[in-house]
């Protein structure tokens, strides 16, 4: 475990400071394991003056030199863990935005959010523990081995002959503590995941009543936490009692037997005091140690879980170049796509999609609209067949190259903690202020920024300013009409704003779709009556398509539909 993070910090461009430490570390050790040497010479050197006093101006420049090392090396380790830890969760941040949403969908917010912060975390606190506790008594337990052996060989003999027996406890417990730190990080994983999903839909749980329930489903995940929270607790708190126990037994043989050696005159005084004062400094790492190793046991599992995010698998992309001028004809050939390989939802689908078309797709909740949209946004790819841009698959081009033509309005939008301007801005960072102001007047959103406190340097954070979501869905068609894609993804939510407001977004769509080609996911049919194909959806596949005369005429499902929302 230790040699696994030891050898990674040593990749890190930090190396000679890691390096540096560890001489630091060492030098301090090494003054330390001196003092009990001294200090017997001492007791020994009583009756002779000069002596004494030669030995006491060294034992005293020791002290200075230990206290010095002490003060200097702290804020070293903790500037070398503080940024190492920086630089690995900046590492896994950056790769969570290159994963394939299929990973996180996978995975799940909750899981990444407590790596990010809860692993990282914990990962700072256990290599500062390495550096402080772990590291110096591994040192300390070879020097004094070492000053032992050369003080009295039969002795330590016995010394290591019962040191295996702390070791096997250690190992036999913190294997346990391991065990269940690993069960307590999925389990804590869990209950982020349930906090985060339920805390956003707050207000439809009060509504249903359902405030008990969820509740009684948090205290099942909380109930398992606190399970294995406590066992990897009890066996954590169980190590550094067993092993004082057995370094205790190892002091009161060792005062024996080493009584009996000064009776027999094979040790003096000073040699005696000096050794029990080493075998203090051998069984005191023994504790130390024992008592952070549970903890290291749950840095390992942070680090590891860091590790597996940062070695999760990005989608490979091309290396292609722009495209000068996208007409926006998107084609599906033979496409087949399942969430679940073995289990197809979208099977054989043929499409051809004009340039410049509108395209509304209908259906029933669960009926595949979204994963039609996440097919065509690359979110996942298709078992089979492709998808053709301009008649060129769009897996063959660089995603960035890609998403440069391609703009999306959900139903929830998203707008930064930051201006007006910087958030239409968003998708286009580089537009003048002229440019951010006529895309906000196109998408006809500048008479109610001009409103605002500072007009379009007014800070939306969500306290003092507080939009509509008509409003909002203003600034998301402003952000569109900015970028200038040729396609465009709207998720129409207009059924829950006012007549005006309806009005407003409906004219800035309109004009957006000029000349664009544009998929609309329709929630009411009336929105996409105009649409050049209608595409209707049923268990995950395309079951109709045609105009909105001809669908009707068919007297299928959109006919049903149709008069399900017409009557």
């Amino acid at each position: 475990m230790i040699k696994g993070l030891l050898s990674f910090l040593d990749e890190l461009r930090h190396s000679r400071l890691f390096w540096g430490i560890g001489l630091l570390l060492m030098g301090q050790v090494g003054l330390t394991t001196l003092f009990p040497y001294l200090l017997g010479r001492i007791l020994d050197q009583l009756l002779i003056e000069g002596a004494f006093w030669q030995l006491l101006l060294q034992l005293g420049t020791l002290i200075l030199l230990n206290t010095f090392l002490q003060w200097a090396t702290p804020p070293l380790y903790n500037r070398l863990v503080e940024t190492y830890v920086s630089e690995l969760r900046q590492t896994a941040m950056t790769k969570t935005f290159r994963l394939p949403i299929a990973v996180l969908d996978k995975y799940g917010q909750g899981d990444f959010l407590n790596r990010l912060t809860v692993d990282s975390q914990q990962l700072s606190q256990g290599l500062i523990l390495l550096f402080s506790q772990f590291l110096p008594g591994v040192m300390t337990l070879v020097l004094t081995l070492a000053m032992m052996a050369y003080m009295n060989g039969w002795l330590v003999l016995l010394v290591l002959a019962l040191t295996p027996v702390s070791f096997l406890l250690t190992h036999r417990v913190t294997a346990s503590a391991h065990r269940f730190y690993q069960e307590q990080g999925k389990t804590r994983d869990q209950m982020t995941q349930f906090l985060d999903e339920h805390l956003q839909v707050l207000p439809l749980i009060q509504a249903y009543g359902a405030q008990e329930q969820v509740s009684t489903q948090f205290q099942e995940l909380s109930s398992e936490y606190g399970k294995s929270s406590q066992s990897a607790i009890f066996y954590s708190s169980t190590v550094n009692p067993l092993t004082r126990f057995v370094n205790a037994v190892i002091y009161a043989l060792l005062v024996v037997l080493g009584s009996y050696q000064l009776l027999l005159g094979r040790m003096t005084l000073g040699q005696l005091t000096s050794f029990l004062t080493y075998v203090n400094q051998y069984t005191k790492p023994f504790n130390e140690i024992s008592s952070v190793f549970a903890e290291l046991q749950a840095t390992q599992v942070s680090y590891h879980r860091l590790l597996d995010m940062i070695d999760l698998p990005e989608e490979a992309d091309v290396v292609s170049s722009p495209r000068p001028v996208v007409q926006g004809e998107i084609t599906f050939e033979d496409v087949s796509f399942g969430y679940e390989p073995d289990r197809l939802l979208m099977k054989h689908l043929d499409l051809e999609i004009p340039a410049g078309s509108m395209v509304g797709i209908v259906g029933p909740t669960g009926a595949g609209k979204t994963t039609l949209i996440n097919l065509l946004m690359r979110f996942y790819e298709p078992q089979g067949g492709q998808i053709l841009l301009d008649g060129q698959p769009i897996k063959a081009l660089k995603k960035a190259d890609f998403y440069d033509h391609i703009a999306v309005v959900l139903q929830e939008t998203w707008l930064k903690k930051v201006t007006i301007a910087e958030n239409i801005a968003y998708g286009r960072p580089s537009a003048s202020y002229d440019e951010i102001v006529a895309a906000a007047q196109t998408a006809n959103a500048d008479f109610f920024i001009r409103q605002l406190p500072q007009g379009y340097d007014t800070i939306l954070d969500g306290d003092q300013v507080v939009l509509s979501q008509g409003q909002e869905q203003l600034l998301a068609i402003a952000r569109v009409f900015l970028k200038s894609p040729q396609i465009i993804i709207f998720d129409e939510a207009t059924s829950s704003l006012d007549t005006l407001t309806e009005q407003l977004v409906q004219d800035a769509l309109s004009k957006l779709m000029v000349g664009r080609t544009s998929f609309v996911i329709a929630h009411r049919l009336m929105t996409i009556q105009s649409a050049d194909v209608i595409l209707v959806m049923a268990d995950g596949d395309v079951v109709e398509q045609g105009t909105h005369h001809s669908l009707l005429e068919a007297d299928g499902l959109y006919a049903r539909l149709w008069e399900t929302a017409t009557s």
